[in-house]
Parts: structure tokens; sequence; C-alpha cells
């Protein structure tokens, strides 16, 4: 019995620790709230033809989108959505830094589509292309 209640303790000082770690986080993003930013116009153009020349649902496909348009610079969650057609782009994040890439996720908001403003992941590559695994340069 001593063993098992040793265990109940165990997971709750886990829980009290992660409550702990949220809290400081909220009062974090309380006091420095995430930058609000738009996306600009050419960029929104440069994303459209980087799905055009590169169409597709195929995690290739989207890994290789993703990839190229963080080449170009800073994407958020809402972008890669909106304009390179990814359902679920921290999946895809997470395949390329088990690749071998170094993504660095930071807090931004943007206003959706109704008006309202939203807190989104923006990912941005932090070592130049020609460091990265792949030796791809540039952006298209």
């Amino acid at each position: 019995m001593s063993r098992r209640s040793g265990g109940v303790k165990r997971v709750s000082a886990m829980r009290d620790s992660r409550a702990k770690m949220v809290a400081r986080q909220r009062r974090k993003e309380q006091s420095q709230p995430a930058p609000v930013i738009a996306t600009a116009p050419e960029r929104i153009a440069f994303l459209h033809r980087l799905y055009d020349r590169l169409p597709g649902v195929e995690l290739e496909t989207q890994e290789q989108r993703l990839l190229l348009a963080l080449m170009a610079g800073p994407l958020t969650t809402r972008e890669a959505y909106k304009h390179l057609d990814m359902a679920d782009v921290t999946a895809r994040v997470r395949n390329l830094r088990k690749q071998g890439y170094q993504i660095e996720t930071t807090w931004v908001r943007q206003y959706g589509d109704r008006g309202a403003l939203h807190r989104f992941g923006q990912y941005s590559l932090t070592v130049a292309a020609d460091e990265m695994p792949g030796g791809e340069k540039g952006a298209p």
C-alpha cells in the first residue's frame, strides 16, 4: 500500500509542477502579450505561387512546401493552413524537426477571417539554409 501512495504523491507533485508552469506562462503572456501581425499581400501571393508549384496533400509535398516557405521567412500556423492548404501544420513541423531542421516557435496574434483576434504559433528556421541537412539553398 505504501508503494501505491508514493506513486500517487509523485503524480500529484508532477500535476502541481505542471500547473505552476502553466500559471507562470499565463502571467508572462498577460504582462507581455504576443505581437499582433498581419500577412503582407506579397507574402500571400508568394505562398499561393508556392502551392501552385507544389500542389497536393501528400505528406512529403506538404513538408516541401512548408520548408520552402520557412526558408523565405517566418510562417504562422494560420498562414500555412489558409494559404498552403495544410490541415495539421504542427505535425509537419514536428516531422521536419525529426529530420534535423531547427525550427523555433514563437507566439503571435492575428485577426481571423471574421475579425476576432487569435493567438497562433509562428515558425522560423534558426539556421541558415546552407547549414541545414539536405543543403537546399534559397527560396522559390
